[in-house]
Order: C-alpha cells, then structure tokens, then sequence
C-alpha cells in the first residue's frame, strides 16, 4: 500500500511532469508558443493515460499543469500540484467505500 501510494503521488508525477511539461511543453511553447504548446502537451497527457472517459479531465489538468509551469518557471511545482491530485484522486474510493 505505501509503494502504490509513493508510485502514484511521488514516482507517476516526477516522471509525467518530466517528460509532459519538463521537456515536451517547453519544446512546443519554443516552437509554436504559449496556447499551442499548452494544448498540445495536454492533449499528449490527456492521451497517454488511455481512458476515454477522462480524457477532457485530463486535457484540463494538462493545460492547468503547463500553467503553473509557465507561471512558477518550474516544474517542481507542476510536479506537487499533480501528487496533490493523484492522492485525492486515490482518496476519493476510500471516502465512499469507508463504513
């Protein structure tokens, strides 16, 4: 349970915000600017994740990541924002299945 928890909030984030907003955002903001690049690097997240059903969510949380990207300068906080939401994602089948 602990391994699955750090995978999700610590391993999954660094890795995704890496590649999504560390390296794939930042080549497409360079080549095409902020809006393209922002969409699609979300939509490149919202893809790899391979469910149908979230792929808008996805596409939002992709666009609000490269935001706090932009915004901070960093992916470091792109990185924590998408833990945070990870966990609560993990959190809420806990919250409605508890007794």
């Amino acid at each position: 349970e602990l391994s699955l928890l750090l995978t999700v909030t610590v391993g999954a984030p660094f890795c995704e915000e890496t590649i999504f907003r560390g390296f794939m955002y930042r080549q497409l903001r360079s080549r095409y600017g902020i809006a393209w690049g922002t969409a699609l690097s979300a939509v490149a997240f919202a893809c790899v994740h391979g469910s149908v059903a979230s792929l808008l969510p996805l596409f939002v949380l992709g666009v609000l990541l490269a935001f706090v990207v932009e915004w901070s300068g960093s992916v470091l906080p792109a990185m924590i924002a998408h833990g945070l939401w990870n966990l609560y994602q993990l959190m809420i089948p806990l919250v409605i299945l508890a007794p």
